[in-house]
């Protein structure tokens, strides 16, 4: 009898035991300041997170780095980690559209492996960029800082007119019709020697107001 008491209280207490750690993982839950909802869908995105890395694990131990990389950007962009926006800062006189041609015309828009280097060497290929910075802001846009060329004359060659900067690289095409208030340099590589140009009216500063245009003679002087 004193045996059978015996287990019959043990019973009681591991079955006690039980009860109260279920209960002290409710209470853990209520203090969670989210509906069990989120913490629904919290848990399935651990599972996709954990199911994603177990296949980018398996491919690199399979000697597929490029395949694992791919499906490490699959699932970033499946949770929403992908390019949907892009914000410019730092433009002044330039046309935005061809930046964000550029930002959201890259065949892969994951925000896992979007090639940074890549979109601001596109972005250098623009006249007016001199410098630009690209950076990740998830969960879903990309900024890009830019720096703008300074114009300085309008370059006249082969009937066609430039907006150009100091070191001569061609920013846009001017019309006759809406010539900006600058000088003019005429001739072929004019635009390469504006800077020569320049420390020239710098030594003579009262011609400088009057200056209108110049024309680069014969590939060695104004």
């Amino acid at each position: 009898m004193s045996s059978a008491r015996g287990k019959a209280t043990g019973g009681r207490t591991a079955r006690g035991r039980t009860l109260k750690r279920q209960s002290w993982i409710d209470r853990v839950i209520e203090y969670i300041p989210v509906s069990e909802a989120t913490l629904q869908r919290m848990a399935s995105w651990a599972i996709v997170g954990i199911f994603g890395a177990i296949l980018v694990t398996g491919a690199v131990y399979a000697g597929l780095p490029e395949m694992a990389r791919q499906q490490a950007a699959d699932i970033a962009a499946r949770a929403g980690f992908e390019v949907q926006k892009v914000e410019v800062r730092g433009v002044e006189r330039m046309d935005e559209l061809p930046v964000y041609n550029i930002a959201l015309g890259q065949v892969d828009r994951s925000m896992l492996s979007l090639d940074l280097p890549r979109v601001r060497a596109e972005m250098l290929k623009l006249g007016w960029v001199k410098d630009a910075r690209i950076s990740r802001r998830l969960p879903d846009t990309l900024v890009v800082d830019i720096v703008e060329r300074d114009p300085v004359a309008v370059w006249q060659h082969d009937g066609q007119l430039h907006l150009i900067d100091v070191a001569g690289v061609v920013l846009q095409s001017v019309s006759a019709g809406a010539m900006p208030d600058l000088p003019l340099v005429v001739g072929p590589n004019a635009n390469r020697q504006t800077a020569g140009l320049n420390k020239l009216m710098e030594n003579a500063p009262a011609l400088k107001p009057m200056l209108a245009g110049a024309t680069w003679v014969g590939n060695r002087r104004w």
